[in-house]
């Protein structure tokens, strides 16, 4: 069996897989195209303070741009990236916040908000301390 190299495939190229996940053996012809559908993932540690945007420790950046953060109120931050979260198409996993709440919004296809609240629920800024902060995309 070979294994394939997606960066070797072109759109047209065709190839046989089976399927005998059902436990009855069958096989598809599909395109490279139409395995083109993949998963994009932004990983990264967030620290905000003061009245600064959250900065961001790249941990993986599959999406090929750098997003832009930026910090629009007390506690609420945005993380911008042209057309890299499409909606229906991106899952957002939640921070970890433990001492506070934060609320994570799919705000556009370019745009996630993060908003923090301290433990009385009112926003706050200097909550974000490193914490784990991920993204997958369905780009194709």
């Amino acid at each position: 069996m070979t294994e394939l190299n997606p960066a070797d495939l072109a759109p047209e190229d065709m190839f046989v897989v089976v399927d005998d996940s059902a436990g009855v053996s069958g096989t598809k012809r599909i395109t490279a195209r139409s395995l083109a559908l993949v998963t994009k993932k932004y990983i990264a540690l967030l620290t905000q303070s003061g009245e600064n945007a959250p900065t961001a420790d790249e941990i993986s950046n599959g999406i090929n741009t750098v997003p832009t953060l930026q910090r629009t109120d007390t506690g609420v931050y945005t993380i911008t990236a042209a057309q890299k979260f499409p909606i229906g198409k991106t899952r957002i996993f939640p921070i970890d916040a433990s001492g506070f709440s934060a609320i994570i919004t799919h705000t556009d296809a370019s745009t996630i908000t993060v908003q923090t609240f301290d433990g009385d629920g009112l926003p706050a800024d200097d909550l974000l301390s490193g914490h784990l902060f991920e993204v997958s995309a369905y780009l194709s």
